[in-house]
């Protein structure tokens, strides 16, 4: 689930050194319940985790875009 798995993953793994690269488009997460009774709807979470951690920790690209990368 982006919102908690790939948003702690890039997080850890700036201070370790590692540059991040999500492909948005081979991710994804799910409808959350929140404490009041409501629902995030999973393509609002979506887009906010993946603009949380493209603020600081990562570069988001699509999947073609990280095929067509160089390798170093």
């Amino acid at each position: 689930m982006t919102h908690m798995c790939v948003s702690s993953t890039a997080r850890d793994a700036v201070p370790l050194g590692y540059e991040v690269i999500i492909p948005e488009d081979a991710t994804a997460t799910r409808d959350l319940a929140t404490w009041d009774n409501k629902v995030v709807d999973h393509e609002a979470l979506q887009r906010a985790a993946l603009a949380g951690v493209a603020d600081v920790f990562a570069e988001i690209k699509t999947t073609d875009a990280v095929l067509e990368m160089p390798v170093r």
